[in-house]
Formats: C-alpha cells, structure tokens, sequence
C-alpha cells in the first residue's frame, strides 16, 4: 500500500484551504450554541447584531446627519487669528559725520511682531448656503427611511 501526496495547483488549492477554514468555522460556531437551542428572537437578535448590512445603514445615517450639520455650519461666522515674530539680529547702520559732530542712521529693529485677525461672515451667497443645507436635509431624510 502507497501513500501518495498531491500537490494542489491555483484554484484548487485555495479552494481548499477556504473550505477548511470554513468547517473550522462552523465547528467553533456550533460549539458555543451546541448546548441551547436557539429560539427565533434569538437567530433574529443575532442576525441583527452582526448584520453587516445594518452596521452599514447606521454610519451612513449618521454621515448624512454629519454632513446636514456641516452644511449648517457654513452660516456661522470663522474667525483666523495669526502671530509671526521674526528676530533679525544685528541692524544695519551707517553713520555720517556732520561738521564737527556724527549722526548715526538704523535700518529696521532687531525684533519684528506681527499679529493679524481676521473675522468672516457669509452675507450674501446667492442662496448656495440654504441650498446645501436643503440638499443635506434630503440626503438625511433618505438615509433614515432606508
């Protein structure tokens, strides 16, 4: 009597390994349950607990309700604030004798701040602000009745 091993090509292969995987699956799985039955609130509650199709349906509902805030967001006014220093270090000078005495000229400071803000509101858009926020709106309403 001879054993012989086969090696499987392509496909074959990994078709294979996915159907061992797939028995050790459904054993682990059959395993935990195997001891209770499962009554039908039971298969439902876990259908809907790991129904990937609904975790789906939530985060798109909850996208669509980021969005319609989002939307709402752009009639607020925003406020830009910014600070620069600049340390230059040694300033350029000259001096120039005047008579009997020298006058000495600086260009610049050594130290340079500046500071700038800036306040924006949206006063008129030609309605592109309210637009948005019906289109949203529309959006967050079909994402909840789905």
């Amino acid at each position: 009597m001879k054993i012989q091993l086969h090696l499987l090509k392509g496909s074959a292969f990994a078709a294979s390994v996915f159907s061992g995987m797939a028995c050790i699956y459904l054993f682990a799985v059959t395993s935990v349950y195997a001891g209770q039955p499962l009554t039908l609130k039971d298969c439902l509650n876990l259908g809907f607990e790991n129904s990937r199709q609904i975790k789906i349906s939530d985060l798109s509902m909850k996208q669509a309700g980021e969005k319609y805030l989002e939307a709402q967001a752009q009639r607020w006014p925003s406020v830009n604030l910014n600070g620069v220093y600049t340390r230059i270090g040694k300033v350029t000078s000259f001096t120039i004798p005047m008579g009997g005495m020298e006058q000495t000229f600086k260009f610049g400071t050594s130290n340079r701040m500046n500071f700038d803000a800036k306040l924006q509101l949206p006063v008129f858009t030609w309605g592109r602000i309210s637009g948005t926020i019906a289109i949203s709106d529309i959006g967050k309403g079909i994402s909840n009745t789905l």
